[in-house]
């Protein structure tokens, strides 16, 4: 009965996105859509691997927080004032793409002067593959890393805001081979640690930058261009993940290696989800693997991208409270709470999920970071899911306040539309605030917003 509700609520949620789109409301259906995409259809296909006494609750949260991101970007928030100026302090400084690109240039030359070991350098110079290592020393460069969380925080908003509103910036005032350098600088110092979200929050963001400074018939005429050119690949990755044998949704482990990992009948844990069904694959790790390199791609990516969000989050429902004693309340936020990274809930998730488990996979430090209604829920239960809910609704209308008609702030707001909607699968409302920036965004675009003279605004349900 709940599963075919769920059917029913992805029906009606893709159709209130379609509607919105019709009304030419497209780029701000951005954090709907990837909600859409990343959760609400993941955990429907993987409802039937969760164990069944948390499913419920975790269908909650799910549909809740997608109602809230869909009620956010649906509400049009216009002008009502005349346009106003944008001050020579904003113009002629904050508006500068040089401020940006210095700014980015500093950070990075102090960030990596601060590593024993870039990970990328060791990859691909030195010739390093054992992946435990590396995913040591990618660990050593952010998480690790010895200096104040502030400084820690800073390098992400190097990646995820200086170096894009250095880019655009550029762009705009059309010093293409500035920006062209920019990029390049920018990949290079998002990719050094071979993690994948920087590099991919930095390219989203650039993308999403030109959509939307595109007319809506164009915006059309480049959906369709991007669906025709990727539907080949999505067409042959299909006929692998339906047809062959060893594709992540097909493989079944042997009951000898689930009665190897010693757990009680009673153990949540028991019930293997799809990503744990592929992590007892012998063949993953092999170089005689009968998989392509292509195959290989596509078991990767549809778990980290497609299956990993919901999947990590269903570990944080079983988790709080039934084996953590208890709600988490603020554990973990305060500094001094983040000065004992052993017990923070993402760690505490982590080595109870996953290292305790997969020993060989995984390190002591790893930490299983929740979506947004996960690491509610592990906080304040039902009531942190509602307040998490209404406080995302708060936050996408104030990115719509603050934006008024300049490039800075324009170019802002598109970032934090990016952010907003690109992490809410994977982090905490305070990680995206304050971790990954966003809060950093809301705090320039209220400057802006002052200075260009109060608007009042025009909110249209």
């Amino acid at each position: 009965m709940l599963k075919g509700f769920l059917f029913s609520f992805v029906v009606a949620y893709t159709m209130g996105i379609a509607w919105n789109i019709f009304r030419k409301n497209d780029v701000e259906m951005l954090p709907s859509l990837i909600w859409l995409l990343l959760m609400v259809v993941p955990f429907v296909v993987q409802f039937d691997t969760f164990p069944e006494n948390r499913r419920l609750i975790q269908a909650f949260g799910v549909m809740f927080i997608g109602i809230c991101l869909l009620v956010g970007d649906s509400i049009n928030v216009g002008q009502v004032a005349q346009e106003t100026k944008v001050s020579p302090l904003l113009g002629r400084w904050l508006g500068n793409y040089w401020l940006y690109a210095v700014l980015f240039l500093i950070m990075a030359v102090y960030h990596l002067s601060l590593l024993s070991h870039i990970p990328l350098v060791a990859k691909y110079v030195y010739g390093v593959v054992d992946s435990r290592e590396l995913s040591q020393m990618r660990e050593e460069t952010s998480k690790l890393l010895v200096v104040p969380a502030l400084l820690k925080y800073a390098f992400t908003w190097t990646v995820n805001i200086i170096a894009p509103l250095a880019v655009v910036l550029a762009i705009r005032q059309r010093h293409y081979s500035w920006a062209l350098s920019f990029i390049g600088l920018a990949g290079l110092y998002a990719a050094m640690s071979l993690a994948k979200a920087p590099l991919s929050i930095l390219a989203i963001v650039l993308i999403a930058t030109l959509v939307y400074r595109g007319t809506y018939r164009r915006r059309l005429y480049g959906y369709l261009a991007m669906t025709l050119l990727c539907a080949p690949i999505v067409w042959d990755a299909h006929n692998f993940f339906v047809s062959n044998p060893l594709s992540i949704f097909n493989w079944k482990p042997v009951p000898e290696a689930v009665a190897a990992l010693g757990l009680p009948e009673d153990d949540p844990r028991k019930q293997l989800t799809i990503g744990d069904r592929s992590r007892l694959m012998p063949l993953q790790a092999s170089n005689e693997s009968p998989l392509t390199a292509r195959e290989k791609a596509y078991n990767y990516y549809a778990y980290r991208v497609f299956l990993g969000p919901a999947d990590v989050s269903s570990r944080w429902y079983q988790f709080y409270p039934a084996y953590s004693a208890g709600f988490v309340g603020l554990q973990g936020l305060t500094f001094a709470g983040q000065a004992h990274a052993e017990s923070h809930p993402a760690r505490r998730v982590g080595k109870w999920a996953y290292t305790e488990r997969f020993p060989d996979k995984y390190l002591e430090t790893v930490q299983a970071y929740a979506s947004v209604d996960a690491d509610a829920y592990a906080r304040f239960g039902v009531v942190g899911v509602i307040a998490a809910g209404v406080i995302l609704v708060v936050l996408r209308l104030l990115l719509k306040v603050f934006r008024v008609t300049s490039y800075l702030s324009e170019t802002l707001y598109v970032i934090g539309l990016v952010l907003y909607g690109l992490l809410w699968p994977m982090a905490s409302l305070q990680a995206v605030l304050v971790s990954n920036g966003l809060v950093v965004v809301l705090g320039m675009m209220f400057l802006i917003w002052c200075e260009s003279g109060y608007k009042f605004k025009r909110i249209d349900l």
